[in-house]
């Protein structure tokens, strides 16, 4: 299976669909008249206001911190500094060019949930292939993404990350995986249970600890790296 899997990644990801992507996020940027770029200001200042409400009794700030929760963790940790290892220096400024197209991207993802979205609140990119591109070719289109993205969460989030927690109990402190395993699962139908309300107030409260601990390590490392190299 590791074979296979390796075939496939070498076919799905290269050269070709990176371009693809930096091309696609280029192309929106001028057509959006670079949008994205000059309201972030406007934006990080709605966002970054706890008591407003707005969604299913979430905040904004609270929407937010939900959505970095997915994004800062294993692979903005292991994943940037394998590049740079990788690919020197270079891969970094890449990342940043990668990430300013994106934000196109990004706000045209988010813009078109939000069109074909349905009134009980339920949206995505499934209701997006389904009833934007419509007919048959939408509804496969719905059914793949939904299939590919149910594989992904398990084997890029779910299992990437309770493997780091485990191994890291097991080094530390000696615990077996299975009890970190148990642990997690506890915690996080904990969290869900209480719905998309309960799942805001836990990153409300999470992620920005988080956040800080990450920027604080990150500097300390540097300051680590800089301090041996003189």
């Amino acid at each position: 299976m590791g074979q296979w899997i390796e075939t496939l990644d070498r076919l799905v990801w290269g050269p070709g669909l990176l371009t693809a992507l930096l091309l696609t996020g280029g192309m929106l940027t001028v057509r959006l008249h670079f949008l994205p770029w000059r309201r972030l200001p406007w934006a990080l200042g709605q966002a970054l206001r706890p008591g407003r409400a707005g969604g299913p009794g979430l905040s904004p700030f609270q929407a937010l911190m939900t959505s970095l929760a997915a994004t800062v963790g294993t692979g903005t940790i292991v994943g940037v500094a394998s590049a740079m290892v990788l690919g020197g220096p270079g891969a970094l400024a890449w990342m940043w060019l990668s990430a300013a197209a994106g934000m196109a991207t990004k706000f045209a993802e988010c813009t078109l949930a939000s069109r074909w979205r349905t009134a009980r609140g339920r949206g995505g990119p499934m209701l997006v292939l389904q009833t934007g591109v419509g007919g048959r070719l939408g509804r496969v289109l719905a059914v793949l993404w939904a299939a590919f993205a149910l594989c992904a969460a398990f084997g890029i989030g779910c299992l990437t990350q309770a493997n780091a927690l485990a191994e890291i109990a097991r080094r530390r402190w000696g615990l077996p995986p299975l009890w970190m395993g148990l642990a997690l699962a506890a915690l996080s139908l904990a969290v869900l249970a209480g719905g998309a309300r309960r799942v805001g107030t836990v990153c409300g409260a999470l992620v920005p600890v988080m956040g800080l601990v990450y920027l604080a390590a990150a500097l300390a490392a540097l300051l680590r790296g800089r301090a041996m190299w003189l």
